[in-house]
This record gives structure tokens, sequence and C-alpha cells, in this order.
């Protein structure tokens, strides 16, 4: 396998440990080659102070993102103007998750007030402009449409 293969993502996990606070609390965003070698792992959050407790999934529009275990990122993101978002934004499916009445769900850097309203945001914009961004672009390039994202709470 040449290096460029390598250099190209396969797989994502959010790793987070909800918990009760009033702070924002984050967790790691992670991209894996086909051999499952992290290609980077950047400082990401999802959902609303006070609203990452293991109650809180179904809270649209405050709650962190499900413990679905078949979602996919798309990598043909698109850019979005939208508040919060205001760039690159790649959706992650199903939209919208079974049993847990969420949508429109995604990856993006967190423009906005610290946290979300579910998506799996990206805290430092040069971690999200250089590192995430050119990673989908190479998944796109090389053909993969969708990458499977586990989602771990510990």
């Amino acid at each position: 396998m040449s290096k460029e293969e390598q250099q190209i993502p396969t797989f994502a996990e959010y790793l987070f440990k909800p918990q009760r606070s009033t702070k924002l609390l984050y967790g790691t965003f992670v991209l894996r080659d086909k051999d499952q070698k992290q290609l980077c792992a950047v400082v990401a959050t999802s959902g609303a102070a006070g609203y990452q407790n293991w109650t809180d999934f179904q809270r649209i529009g405050k709650g962190l993102i499900p413990p679905f275990d078949k979602f996919q990122i798309r990598t043909d993101g698109y850019r979005l103007a939208t508040k919060g978002v205001e760039g690159m934004f790649y959706p992650i499916e199903p939209s919208p998750v079974p049993m847990y009445g969420r949508s429109e769900l995604g990856l993006h850097f967190d423009a906005n007030v610290p946290g979300s309203a579910g998506c799996i945001v990206i805290q430092n914009k040069n971690s999200f402009l250089d590192t995430i961004v050119p990673l989908m672009l190479k998944a796109k390039n090389a053909k993969i449409l969708r990458i499977p994202l586990k989602v771990k709470f510990s």
C-alpha cells in the first residue's frame, strides 16, 4: 500500500464521556485509515453546555449526538452560511436518526457560541480547515462517499 493510500480516511470515531455539567464538555474526533491507523485526533464536542448527559440525546436543538452505531459521514460536504456552521458542513446520516427523533446532524467547525445542537463540532478552526477538510476531500477523491462513524461513550 502506498503512503498516499494510507492517508485516506475510511473510519471515524467520536469519543466522549457524557455527564451532568453546567460547563461545555469536550471529547475527541478521530479519523483512521483502512488499517485503523490514526490520521488525526482533534478536540470536538456535541451538544450545548448543560445538555451533555446520558439523558439528553433526544433534546432537539441542545442535546448531544445519540449513541447510534450505524452513523456515516458524507464526504461530499458543502458550504453553509448558517450561523454556527459558516463554512464546510459534512452531513451525518441517517437523518432522522431512528429511535432518537434527531435530524440534520453533521460535522463542522464550531463557528459561533461554543457547543452545538447535536452536531459534532471541531473547536479549533485550523484543525478543521487544515486537517479535517483535506482528509475528507482525499476520501471523496478516492470515491469513498461515506465514512462509518462510531460514537463511543465511556
